[in-house]
């Protein structure tokens, strides 16, 4: 099986995802790849999000900073530097494709802050 590795960007000044394609150089660059225009990543402007290779139970894909839920509990979706993993934040355990049906992509906390209050 191979694994998708994807990216999106959240335009902080815009406070939108860029609608374009874009691929990130190992200089931490980031090249929209319409245009090949050369964006250096400034976490003050851009904000990338990595696809974790998951699906929610609708099928949607799974993103870095999504917020799933369930019946019962909601979670934000983080990677983990201690773990190296995406897990639920304040969890310890990561998340894996069978727990993930169980769940939908309800927002992000990009656009929708308000979710995790």
């Amino acid at each position: 099986m191979s694994r998708v590795i994807r990216f999106r960007v959240w335009c902080v000044g815009k406070k939108e995802w860029e609608k374009d394609e874009w691929a990130i150089c190992q200089s931490g660059c980031l090249v929209e790849l319409k245009s090949r225009t050369h964006h250096f990543l400034n976490n003050q402007f851009h904000i990338v999000s990595q696809y974790t290779g998951l699906k929610d139970k609708n099928g949607k894909e799974i993103y870095e900073g999504d917020i799933i839920a369930n019946d019962i509990i909601q979670h934000q979706i983080s990677w983990s530097d201690k773990y190296a993993k995406f897990i639920c934040m304040g969890m310890s355990c990561g998340i894996y494709d069978d727990w993930c049906k169980n769940f939908e992509v309800i927002g992000n906390i990009y656009e929708n802050p308000e979710l995790l209050k």
